[in-house]
């Protein structure tokens, strides 16, 4: 059986990642085609929003895929805009679009620490929440699932940003995926047992450094942006 991956969406979805143990840097559904040999395509640019990612980069896709991956929503949370009800249709509109090209529809649920940042409304961040219903909504009713990752914490799988992943998150994402998959039932190798790198190597004093300089960075960044009142 020829199986084949699809990935759309956000900068979630681009494995732009700093690199932690040797582990290459590799979109979530990267890792999944890579490790069992299936083809991949994907269709995903830093910055969209759910409306740009169903008009713009879902139509691009075509049809017939096995396996379908994607992450919207962030970038809808963190606009200068939000409208709750604009943002719903979207994603199902998502959802649906993926749900008639592939036959395993697997979104990542974004964290809820997403956007908790020092400087960053209640507001802002509360949307995160809705955001992460509206996708457990789709997936109940499109039949597909969600991956988890409310327990990343720290340099090794979160940029500074606390919002981008680490080489070895996307790969953490991608093994979690491939145990849904497995449990689906599609014979899937779990991108992990390869052992590219050291997942779990130390992080050394100079990249612990970086993070907590970055984080705080960010942080100063978000308050401006309150004062600015950009949110």
């Amino acid at each position: 059986m020829t199986v084949s991956v699809l990935q759309v969406g956000d900068s979630l979805s681009n494995g732009d990642s700093i690199v932690i143990g040797h582990v290459p840097s590799m979109p979530w559904g990267g890792w999944l085609a890579f490790a069992n040999g299936w083809s991949f395509t994907r269709h995903s640019i830093t910055g969209r929003t759910s409306g740009q990612i169903l008009s713009e980069l879902l139509p691009k896709a075509g049809y017939g895929y096995t396996v379908g991956c994607f992450t919207a929503g962030a970038n809808d949370v963190a606009g200068r805009t939000w409208d709750a009800a604009e943002t719903e249709t979207n994603l199902r509109g998502i959802w649906k679009g993926m749900s008639e090209r592939c036959e395993h529809v697997l979104a990542l649920r974004l964290p809820d620490s997403y956007f908790r940042l020092p400087g960053v409304p209640a507001s802002v961040s509360g949307r995160t929440a809705e955001v992460n219903r509206m996708m457990e909504d789709f997936a109940t009713e499109f039949g597909g699932s969600l991956v988890s990752i409310n327990d990343f914490r720290g340099a090794r799988y979160i940029r500074p940003d606390q919002v981008h992943f680490t080489s070895v998150g996307d790969l953490a994402i991608a093994s979690r995926a491939a145990k849904i998959l497995t449990e689906r039932g599609l014979e899937t190798t779990d991108p992990a047992t390869l052992r590219l790198g050291d997942p779990a190597s130390r992080i050394d004093p100079a990249r612990q450094l970086a993070y907590a300089s970055g984080r705080a960075r960010q942080s100063a960044k978000q308050t401006a942006k309150r004062l600015l009142k950009r949110f």
